[in-house]
């Protein structure tokens, strides 16, 4: 009901104001579709680097440095992994879910807090790269530490809260 009263109002002010609303509307579809092509080599190389990360067992064995830290925060080593794909990619994320929730059961302490993990983090260095070198910025300054700073946090409070529940 919302979207046909949006809609509505939208033609009738296109039809009151008397501007050319479709050629603006193919204006702006064009500059869409011009930032979707600039984007598209920042995606390919995230992609790029969690595959090599994946393949090379760098993904494994950084995981196995960081578990005295993550048992410290109280975060299970299982969902070490997930962690740190995360801020990588969504996809390669939701795959290391499946993997858990396969291994584990839909309704263990690792699933329920890789759930929530997902839940409550972003992608950030695909965020990062999609939104920041579409627009051509090259120094982001405080984006990516803030940005890693908040998955973790989201982690460890993932893994405090689903403890209870």
């Amino acid at each position: 009901m919302i979207v046909l009263l949006l809609t509505a109002c939208a033609f009738c002010y296109a039809a009151f104001s008397g501007k050319p609303v479709y050629s603006a509307f193919v204006d702006g579809a064009m500059d869409g579709l011009k930032t979707a092509a600039r984007a598209v080599p920042y995606v390919a190389a995230a992609l790029l680097l969690v595959g090599a990360l994946r393949a090379c067992g760098a993904l494994s064995a950084f995981g196995a440095l960081l578990s005295p830290i993550a048992g410290l925060l109280g975060i299970p080593e299982e969902l070490l992994p997930l962690l740190m794909l995360r801020p990588l990619s969504g996809s390669a994320a939701l795959a290391e879910l499946d993997l858990l929730i396969s291994e584990f059961g839909p309704d263990s302490y690792i699933a329920r807090t890789a759930c929530a993990m997902m839940g409550s983090s972003e992608t950030v260095l695909y965020t990062i790269a999609l939104y920041l070198g579409s627009i051509q910025v090259r120094r982001s300054r405080y984006i990516l530490p803030i940005g890693l700073i908040t998955g973790l946090f989201s982690a460890v409070f993932a893994a405090f809260f689903c403890r209870f529940t």
